[in-house]
């Protein structure tokens, strides 16, 4: 039994969500001011880029996915 919860509020619009997600692909990619990020971090990121061409917040939906246990999220139309 999943326990996500169903969206709520407005769809957020889908060109929206896909320039936010590029925005933090870059800083995934490419690091922050801050430091550098895990090579290894990285690597699933370019993975699941190339799994998701053109769809780069889904592409970053799996890699959370996989990197954060526990995470269960879903876009608002998957769930129609």
């Amino acid at each position: 039994m999943s326990n996500r919860r169903k969206p709520t509020g407005p769809t957020p619009d889908p060109g929206a969500r896909r320039a936010q997600s590029l925005e933090l692909i870059d800083k995934i990619l490419h690091g922050t001011p801050e430091g550098k990020v895990d090579p290894a971090i990285s690597e699933n990121l370019r993975r699941h880029m190339a799994a998701n061409p053109g769809e780069p917040d889904r592409a970053l939906l799996n890699h959370f996915r996989d990197q954060v246990p526990g995470f269960d999220g879903v876009f608002p139309e998957d769930l129609k």
